[in-house]
């Protein structure tokens, strides 16, 4: 395809992973809709047929973004010039922003919004952070772009990043007014560490409830997940 739009994303391979998990993205925003979500679960007669389905073509899309990205493009073309110009400060910021993924990984202890569906308190890593595996995601996702420092690598992540930000406001914006979620939603805050800012929870109160021992248990997790990145591994995660 001979066309501006195959230009911006240098090869049809970078193209295809970057419309595959771009689909992938928009899937959770379609099928979660307000009015989407219940019309398919009528139809489908309950919400764990709905549950298999959403999981179905999710993980369908992403293995194939994945496989294309693997296959074709991991590790292949042009570098982007200012992260290569800088690529001593990418890889270091790199290697923090995984750390902290993997770090966040293992904190991830609440199931939003289900736990608190059934009244459970705010503890741990929720007085820090509403949403510990988007965060999670977030990070990883940026820090693998500043370590591989490729375009291949920036439009495989980019549909991801997205979702990351966006997939978390849209859960937030669908149960914000349910009643057993407005308490959750007054002691916690979509933006990480929100909540120290404004004086809502304490930092100390977390780390206790989080414990010692989990706490190392998640830095031997980031230094693992840091050597995966790394690696030439990290492509079969993506």
């Amino acid at each position: 395809m001979n066309t501006i739009f195959s230009e911006i994303f240098i090869t049809e391979s970078n193209q295809r992973v970057f419309m595959i998990l771009s689909s992938f993205a928009a899937a959770h925003f379609i099928l979660t809709d307000k009015v989407v979500r219940p019309m398919l679960v009528s139809l489908l007669g309950t919400e764990s047929r709905f549950q298999l389905m959403f999981s179905g073509v999710v993980l369908s899309l992403f293995a194939a973004g994945r496989s294309v990205y693997h296959n074709e493009t991991f590790g292949k073309g042009d570098f982007i010039p200012f992260l290569k110009e800088n690529e001593e400060v990418c890889h270091i910021l790199g290697l923090v922003l995984t750390s902290l993924a993997g770090v966040l990984t293992q904190w991830v202890g609440t199931r939003f919004p289900m736990d608190v569906e059934e009244n459970k308190p705010v503890t741990g890593i929720t007085r820090l952070v509403r949403h510990p595996a988007e965060t999670a995601s977030f990070l990883s996702f940026s820090g693998n772009i500043l370590l591989r420092q490729r375009y291949s690598d920036l439009y495989a992540f980019l549909p991801l990043l997205f979702l990351a930000v966006f997939g978390s406001m849209h859960q937030d914006s669908r149960v914000r007014y349910e009643n057993p979620l407005r308490k959750h939603f007054d002691e916690t805050t979509w933006l990480p560490f929100g909540t120290l800012i404004s004086g809502k929870q304490s930092f100390l109160k977390a780390i206790k409830e989080i414990g010692f021992k989990r706490i190392c248990l998640c830095f031997l997790f980031a230094a693992l997940n840091i050597w995966i990145v790394t690696s030439g591994y990290g492509s079969y995660i993506i």
